[in-house]
């Protein structure tokens, strides 16, 4: 389910972001795929009470996902290189807190999947930033 919700929200998100002209395909694929994962650990968080531990964790890799979101919309030679060094340590940071969990899941946890999606786009972006 997760692949084509995944396709459907990456066609209606590249369709509402004009400013996508500049970058390149798979940048705005990347950047998609981001807002989605955004929306859906945001519809998550109405899932929980608000002193959930989950609500703050998610709230945290919502605030990376937006500002990689943000950095990748901009051309690469405006990225300040001290929000590149930020994003860089927020990334590494939610890339451990996941590993360490999806350790822990058994192969039929419902919530691996996802986890490993976001492992991939984390791990993406890390690239991204580390090529500039």
């Amino acid at each position: 389910g997760f692949q084509v919700l995944r396709a459907t929200l990456l066609s209606l998100t590249l369709a509402s972001i004009p400013m996508f002209a500049q970058t390149s395909p798979a940048i705005q694929e990347q950047v998609a795929a981001q807002q989605n994962l955004i929306r859906a650990l945001r519809s998550d968080l109405e899932r929980y009470k608000p002193d959930h531990p989950q609500v703050s964790a998610s709230r945290v890799l919502i605030g990376v996902l937006e500002e990689q979101s943000r950095l990748l919309q901009q051309p690469a030679e405006q990225w300040q290189p001290d929000a590149v060094r930020e994003q860089v340590k927020a990334i590494t940071l939610q890339l451990g807190i996941l590993r360490n969990q999806t350790a822990n899941y058994k192969p039929s946890h419902p919530e691996l999947g996802r986890s490993r999606a976001i492992i991939d786009l984390l791990e993406a972006d890390l690239r991204d930033l580390q090529r500039q």
